[in-house]
């Protein structure tokens, strides 16, 4: 989110319609748009928008082709909460990864992430924890943190029969090939440092950096990255270490 304000606030608004003319600015004109919606909710053209729903709904995804609508969306709500505004034009929802399409033959709900969410990881059982872990992380990192906390909230309900393909590890035994390892330096959801560590912890693994920012490579691409990465599928091979691709799709370009 920083990063978004910052380039935003460096952009004129025909760019990033949220700019306030700078990145400091920008970062404290988002601030006041919290403070705003803490304390009363807004109507944008029939729809609600209260202060988790601005971090549900509004913010950037992460994917950086979405950074110019959700720009867009963000002002349309900061123009809606100004004192003695009336309701505003409509605000479309963010586009989300994962979401159900229109086509019958393929489901992509928010089930398949919960099964392997709730599978994979280690939650609390009782929904009394995540109250607790919501206030710690809102602390921390305000309304992104009690976002995340309670988007597991779902596991403890989960099955507890879910997990029993589980794998725990180790990690480090030796493959047959070598792993190719591809993280984002500004991916949002999956952190770079976590893919650092991941190559680590691999027996055979080597890191491809794509310095850019959203979640995966795949939903923002680099021509670089992918030439490497269909080489390693035809070929089985690597890019040599300590390769960085740049990112192809930029945040805000030009309209």
């Amino acid at each position: 989110m920083r990063s978004f304000l910052n380039l935003c606030g460096s952009q004129p608004t025909s760019r990033c319609a949220f700019s306030a003319g700078t990145p400091a600015a920008t970062r404290a004109k988002f601030a006041a748009l919290l403070r705003r919606l803490r304390a009363h909710a807004v109507t944008v053209g029939g729809r609600t928008i209260t202060y988790p729903a601005l971090f549900g709904q509004v913010v950037p995804p992460g994917d950086v082709t979405n950074w110019q609508p959700a720009a867009v969306q963000l002002q349309q709500v900061w123009t809606a909460s100004a004192p003695g505004r009336g309701p505003g034009p409509r605000v479309p929802a963010a586009r989300q990864h994962g979401a159900a399409t229109g086509s019958a033959a393929v489901y992509a709900g928010l089930e398949q992430n919960f099964a392997v969410l709730c599978a994979d990881s280690a939650n609390p059982r009782d929904p009394r924890d995540y109250v607790a872990a919501a206030r710690q992380q809102s602390a921390r990192y305000g309304g992104f943190g009690r976002l995340a906390a309670w988007g597991e909230e779902v596991c403890a309900h989960w099955p507890r029969d879910a997990g029993r393909d589980r794998y725990p590890g180790p990690w480090n035994r030796r493959t047959a090939g070598t792993v190719l390892v591809i993280g984002n330096t500004g991916d949002p959801v999956t952190a770079y440092h976590n893919a650092v560590a991941m190559t680590h912890d691999l027996a055979r693994a080597r890191l491809l950096t794509v310095r850019g920012f959203g979640h995966t490579e795949f939903f923002n691409p680099s021509t670089c990255a992918s030439d490497y990465e269909f080489r390693y599928l035809v070929t089985g091979a690597l890019p040599p270490r300590g390769t960085v691709c740049l990112q192809t799709v930029k945040p805000f370009p030009a309209r």
